[in-house]
């Protein structure tokens, strides 16, 4: 018998299969925005976080070439963080707490009436607290670049007020466009959780490119607030498609409310101590010279990378099917779901790291090395990627770690284990920000996730869940292929001198010659090993099933 692919699986995609298998430019976008298996929607994430991270990169990069590590990126990187963070309480209690109470109501119950009712409360009150924080924000612009920039002066100081002051408004569009996409997810439909950000890195690169270069710093931020009112405009005609329809509702009666009220208040702590560490780390930046920050933020990004494209395209679908598993007491999927998710994170994650600790000089010299970046500039942010990279690993598994938590509600455990990594954090930059200056905030955050991640791991290991358990055959084998991976890295800098080679084809050409054959050999042994199934093999057979 014929073998099913992925693409027979996608036209005959149910509610809209066809019997002639065609497929219109219409009837695809219905499809889409349809509720799909893991295996499509997994494929589906991995394919729009890759078209969103090009985006990201170019916006980064176009940042990096057009202002550089100057002060007026440094005063956009302090005054960006003041609406992310009030944003954060928002979308994180959003996307931990009402995905898994709506998504678990739904598996038991048909009451849709009673959905709506939840969903009017949720749209409600995410509305009415986001124009408290904004109007709270713009009365106080002013203090909140004081309090969380006092090494600020002059024209950094001044530019960060007024930069906080046009971007603040933002916060109510990207509140409601997570709660949309939290709606969406918890019925299987995780297109539109590609397509925005999408759209928000189109349009803030226009505001860097168009923007930027006409009316300067001033413009990037004017670009943030654009961008994050027409995703909107996107998502709401899809949420309509759906039937859905929020309406203004000042209560808070419903019981899945109340139960989203007290799960969300130790996830709150949790963030607020989040929050605090944040603003202790920017106090702190603030006092270091000028390019500083925006050097942090660049290698920042570039160790992020991975975690966006790779790991969180992987753990979205799977945390529907933990919140799934969990609601059903079915402790042998999520324990089979978890095990996976720690298998192929670590596999993903590890060698990644390690690359860019090794290659981190050629890596910045040819992703930022363009402009007003310059080579004084490469050197800076070389040596911070070093930092972040020792804790790309702990950042990834925290997330699947974490996600396991929320999908069983437990929420007071993964509060407490964050507010001991800001603790770890905050205690990190008084005692390194002296000797090694920005590298002391860069290991301080790296140190707090390993501290997070253990504590997350030991939990799960002592209630029955068992993410890391320990094969013998794993480790040989996964160990082996990462050691020769790194071997060959580390002798291909040297026989090269990657390191002192300027931008240029050259470099570029033996960069990949030296990354390229590792990674092969890396995957190649994985592979043949028979013990470490890579992303398609290990997801497909669960979900090619008449159950979905």
């Amino acid at each position: 018998m014929q073998s099913t692919t992925l693409w027979d699986e996608f036209i005959t995609w149910r509610p809209f299969a066809t019997k002639n298998r065609s497929l219109s430019f219409k009837n695809l976008i219905r499809r889409l925005h349809s509720p799909a298996s893991r295996t499509f929607s997994t494929v589906i994430l991995v394919i729009g976080s890759i078209v969103s991270k090009i985006f990201g990169l170019i916006r980064e990069f176009s940042m990096a070439a057009i202002f550089g590590t100057s002060a007026e990126t440094d005063s956009w990187l302090m005054a960006s963080i003041v609406p992310n963070l009030f944003y954060g309480l928002l979308t994180n209690t959003i996307t931990n707490v009402v995905i898994p109470v709506l998504s678990g109501h739904l598996e038991v119950s048909t009451d849709e009436t009673g959905a709506d009712v939840y969903l009017d409360e949720a749209f409600t009150w995410t509305l009415v607290l986001s124009f408290v924080m904004v109007a709270l924000g713009e009365i106080l612009s002013r203090h909140l670049i004081h309090w969380v920039a006092p090494g600020f002066h002059g024209l950094r100081y001044r530019l960060a007020v007024v930069m906080v002051r046009i971007m603040l408004p933002a916060m109510p569009f990207m509140a409601l466009g997570s709660l949309i996409n939290g709606i969406l997810q918890s019925r299987h439909i995780f297109v539109p959780s590609t397509v925005t950000p999408i759209i928000i890195n189109v349009v803030r690169l226009f505001g860097i490119v168009v923007l930027g270069l006409w009316i300067h710093i001033v413009g990037v931020a004017i670009g943030f607030l654009l961008a994050q009112m027409l995703q909107l405009a996107y998502l709401i005609p899809t949420l309509a498609a759906q039937r859905i329809r929020l309406r203004l509702r000042f209560s808070a009666s419903h019981p899945w409310t109340r139960q989203t009220l007290r799960l969300a208040w130790p996830f709150l702590a949790s963030h607020g101590a989040n929050v605090a560490g944040t603003i202790v780390d920017r106090i702190f930046a603030s006092t270091l010279a000028v390019g500083r920050i925006a050097a942090l933020n660049f290698s920042n990004v570039l160790s992020g990378l991975p975690i966006t494209l790779l790991v969180n395209p992987l753990v979205a679908p799977l945390y529907t099917q933990l919140s799934q598993a969990f609601n059903q007491h079915d402790h042998d999927k999520f324990q089979q779901n978890l095990q996976e998710g720690f298998e192929l994170v670590t596999v993903m994650i590890l060698p990644l790291a390690i690359g860019f600790i090794l290659l981190r000089v050629p890596i910045i010299r040819i992703l930022y090395q363009h402009g007003h970046f310059n080579t004084y500039s490469t050197a800076l942010t070389s040596r911070l990627l070093l930092f972040w990279a020792i804790g790309m690993p702990a950042q990834a598994l925290g997330t699947l770690f974490s996600r396991g938590l929320f999908a069983q509600r437990v929420t007071r455990v993964t509060a407490w284990m964050g507010m001991l990594a800001i603790a770890v954090n905050i205690s990190g930059d008084f005692l390194l920000i002296h000797p090694l200056r920005a590298a002391g905030l860069a290991l301080a955050t790296s140190v707090a996730a390993w501290c997070r991640t253990l504590g997350l791991a030991l939990w799960l290991l002592t209630h029955g869940d068992r993410p890391m358990r320990a094969r013998p055959e794993f480790v040989l084998w996964a160990g082996g292929a990462l050691g020769l991976f790194s071997l060959w890295l580390y002798l291909g800098h040297r026989v090269f001198h990657l390191a002192t080679l300027p931008f240029g084809w050259p470099l570029v050409g033996l960069t990949t010659l030296t990354a390229i054959p590792a990674l092969a050999l890396y995957l190649w042994i994985l592979r043949m090993s028979g013990i470490v199934p890579l992303l398609w093999r290990r997801v497909r057979p669960s979900v090619l099933s008449p159950s979905d």
